[in-house]
């Protein structure tokens, strides 16, 4: 990023002003693949940039590492499977923007034709440039279902820009189906 970019940028935050890749109403102008394919990278029209990454879980005892580029992360699952399931408990879900701090901790499971959320606890909510209200689990679907789709829980806070001229919602999801683990912010 060149420094009229983060220039231009630093100036929109110290007004209050969101960043485009804030918004959830924002859509990126390009996307590219990062640190050697395990993370897109999406860039904004004002040139503000997010970065989606998931580590995979490691084996019971051992930690997951989170990417220094990884905006969202799912890290620290304990592997507990068995042979027919696929069992991750004590998992940080995490969104770090570097602004804002979205985290929360759950578990769930996968197998051949299902999933679920067994667990989710700890919200917690943090911004750099401005407020962010209390976190709040809001929604919840504990077992994948092909008719109504993943597994899910949704963690919500609203960021309030330090002058208070703009405010957005914003929430953490992590949505679990028999393939795989998601995690959606917006």
């Amino acid at each position: 990023m060149d420094d009229a970019t983060i220039g231009a940028l630093v100036s929109k935050l110290d007004r209050g002003e969101l960043l485009d890749s804030q918004r959830s109403s924002s859509e990126p102008v390009s996307s590219a693949l990062v640190d050697d394919g395990t993370a897109t990278r999406y860039t904004y029209q004002d040139g503000s940039v997010r970065v989606l990454s998931v580590t995979q879980a490691q084996k019971s005892g051992s930690s997951g590492g989170i990417s220094p580029l990884a905006v969202n992360t799912i890290s620290g699952c304990k592997n507990e499977s068995a042979s027919n399931i696929a069992i991750y408990t004590g998992c940080l879900i995490k969104f770090d923007d570097g602004i804002t701090v979205l985290k929360f901790k759950s578990s769930y499971s996968r197998w051949s034709g299902g999933a679920n959320v067994s667990d989710w606890n700890s919200p917690q909510a943090a911004t750099a440039y401005g407020s962010v209200t209390s976190p709040k689990f809001t929604f919840t679907r504990r077992n994948y279902s092909s008719g109504a789709g993943p597994a899910t829980v949704q963690m919500h806070t609203k960021f309030t820009s330090w002058n208070g001229l703009s405010s957005e919602d914003m929430y953490l999801s992590l949505k679990v189906t028999p393939s795989k683990a998601t995690i959606d912010n917006y």
